[in-house]
């Protein structure tokens, strides 16, 4: 078990450094050629503390490579799927600015809806994670309050986000338009 203080330091330093999100990611296994996986990352030039996220999560620790010859080395932490929704769902409580994106991460990694025996998904199932995903993006977004704007007036078509998703951000998004 993991301190309370742990996990606040951990929320603090992935609401601050780091990526909670959404992704498409190719594959020649699905029908579709690409799959949805969820995962944190964080983006540090100490290493130190991505060492520390590896201790405490598991994940993986990666130099990126260099922009130019002059930049600090930089590191990236990743952990991606159910590892990343086992983060997301410890952390939830203490996290500030990333919590809507957490909670849609563990929506993804956590949902069962439309797996057929042979491994495929229903077209429900497909449109439900394609509808994370853009969620996911919206709330990833860059420019002031766009992301709560953008939800709160132009929320996804799919019954799924709008019955069981958007009630858990609308009011978030509300907050921040005033």
């Amino acid at each position: 078990m993991i301190d309370v203080e742990v996990l606040a330091w951990v929320a603090g330093f992935i609401d601050g450094e780091g990526c909670v999100s959404i992704y498409k990611q190719r594959s020649k296994s699905t029908r579709l050629g690409y799959i949805y996986v969820g995962a944190i990352d964080v983006v540090n030039t100490d290493i130190r503390g991505l060492y520390k996220l590896h201790e405490l999560f598991g994940g993986s620790v990666h130099k990126r490579r260099e922009v130019r010859a002059s930049d600090a080395p930089v590191y990236v932490w990743r952990v991606a799927n159910r590892a990343a929704a086992r983060v997301a769902e410890a952390i939830l409580p203490y996290l500030v600015m990333k919590q809507e994106q957490a909670k849609l991460l563990i929506a993804l990694a956590t949902d069962k809806r439309g797996t057929t025996a042979s491994h495929t998904l229903s077209k429900s199932a497909l449109e439900w994670r394609a509808n994370l995903y853009q969620l996911s993006r919206i709330f990833n977004a860059k420019g002031k309050n766009k992301r709560a704007l953008t939800l709160v007036t132009h929320p996804p078509k799919s019954s799924f986000i709008k019955n069981d998703v958007l009630p858990l951000f609308k009011e978030a998004g509300e907050q921040n338009c005033k």
